[in-house]
This record gives C-alpha cells, sequence and structure tokens, in this order.
C-alpha cells in the first residue's frame, strides 16, 4: 500500500526491489496475459536471457481479444516512436509481463525514476544500457476493457517521457550495475 497514488511504475517498482527470488516476475492485475505463461519466460531466461519479456508483437503471439481501434493504434504508433528515440528493437515495451533475473533487479530498478505508464520502456533502455540481455517472447494476450490508460493523453505523456528517459540514462553502461 502506498501513502499516496504515484502511478504504476512506481509500485511495480517497490514490489520488484522488495522480491527476492532468484528470478523476478510482475503482471498486470488483469491478468491479459495468462500467469500460465511465466514458465515460457523462465524457459528465456534458462537459455541466457538477463530479462524476458511478454510480447503481442512476435509473429507467433495470439491476440485473443484485440484492443479497441484507437488503443490498438496508439500502442503501434508509440512502439514506432519508441524505437525511433530509444533504439531499442523491442517491439513491445508494454506488454505488463516480464522477468528479470535476480542481477537484473538489482542493477535495473534503482536506476528507474519514472513512475507512470513510460516506465516500461525506461527499464528496458536502462537494462540495454547496463549490458543485459533482453528477449520478447511471444504470448496469448487478451484486452481487458478496465483499462486505465488513456490513449490520448497518456499516450502524449508517453511519447515526452521517452525524451526524459534518453537524457536521464544515455550515459549508463555495464560499470554501472552496482549504482
Amino acid at each position: 500500500i502506498n501513502e499516496q497514488n504515484r502511478g504504476k511504475g512506481y509500485s511495480v517498482k517497490r514490489g520488484m526491489i522488495d522480491s527476492s527470488g532468484r528470478l523476478a516476475l510482475f503482471s498486470d492485475a488483469d491478468l491479459s496475459t495468462p500467469i500460465e505463461h511465466t514458465a515460457d519466460l523462465r524457459a528465456a531466461i534458462e537459455r541466457g536471457a538477463d530479462i524476458a519479456i511478454g510480447s503481442r508483437a512476435t509473429p507467433y503471439s495470439e491476440i485473443e481479444v484485440s484492443q479497441p481501434f484507437m488503443r490498438q493504434t496508439a500502442g503501434k504508433m508509440f512502439s514506432v516512436v519508441q524505437r525511433a528515440i530509444l533504439g531499442s528493437g523491442i517491439r513491445d515495451t508494454q506488454c505488463g509481463f516480464k522477468m528479470f533475473t535476480r542481477e537484473a533487479v538489482e542493477a535495473v530498478f534503482p536506476h528507474q525514476r519514472l513512475e507512470r505508464w513510460a516506465f516500461d520502456a525506461e527499464l528496458i533502455f536502462i537494462a540495454l544500457g547496463l549490458g543485459f540481455e533482453v528477449v520478447e517472447v511471444p504470448v496469448h494476450w487478451v484486452n481487458s476493457p478496465d483499462t486505465k490508460v488513456n490513449a490520448l493523453t497518456d499516450g502524449l505523456q508517453m511519447v515526452a517521457d521517452l525524451w526524459k528517459i534518453r537524457r536521464m540514462h544515455r550515459a549508463l553502461g555495464p560499470g554501472d550495475r552496482g549504482a
């Protein structure tokens, strides 16, 4: 419980830093990605990845219930802009289903600054800057109509946040893993 609402990014950061397992997973509470996909993320880490992220944008992903057209279009546009500004190469930073090794949790999350929706893109940018391997794993996904993200207003803020991410973390390198 937070004293005040500081955003999803803040809550995820708190939970991941407080976690203690060899692997740490965060998942959207609506279970848009079924929890059974945990095994797929774990398998990717066992093959050598430091961070495995659920992705709706791979050829093998299954979208059972799509987002409304406007939200889906805004998400695709954000993905293109995110790759252009941050250069991550990751097609779906916003799927709320991600697994980190303990080393990645301890190195990445202390650097996280954003508390709202773009924190996912920030985590990936930080991880790549620190030299961690991030892989996208196809998932089965079902849109929840109860989303709290507004495609227009939150989308514009998220694009502005991409520039903040680039500025805040542009100098990170593998030597910053202990920071």
